[in-house]
């Protein structure tokens, strides 16, 4: 019997239509603005830099071979070094976040460090005063 690979987009795709916006049952209590700040800050990442197009081609290329070990060590984001590598651009994507409503709805967002354009579901805290 075949199986069916998905990629982890797709699977947080599908997580995001079947339950969209759900609170987590392991999150703590936030009542405040200040404790949803701190805990965007503490769960939220850096941006990854803009995709190279030559590093996902190899990565896909990979993938689709069922390669995945040897996709996972191919870095496909960030900003090409003289010496070739890709290096995260590393601006805090928290920040970005609080600058949006709680509102649980999709947004759109450029890095005002690299530029590199970003979709995120804005959270949702439904006991914030």
């Amino acid at each position: 019997m075949a199986t069916k690979k998905t990629t982890r987009a797709a699977q947080k795709a599908a997580a995001s239509k079947a339950a969209p916006n759900t609170p987590d049952q392991d999150a703590p209590t936030i009542t405040t603005r200040e404790q949803a700040e701190a805990h965007i800050r503490a769960t939220v990442g850096h941006c990854l830099g803009p995709r190279d197009p030559a590093a996902y081609a190899a990565w896909l290329h990979l993938m689709a071979e069922g390669h995945e070990d040897e996709a996972r060590k191919i870095v496909t984001r960030g900003i090409k070094q003289p010496d070739g590598r890709l290096v995260p651009c590393g601006y805090p994507f928290a920040e970005t976040v609080l600058a949006h409503a709680f509102d649980g709805k999709d947004h759109e967002a450029v890095c005002p460090q690299c530029g590199t354009t970003t979709s995120f579901r804005a959270p949702v805290f439904p006991d914030v005063t």
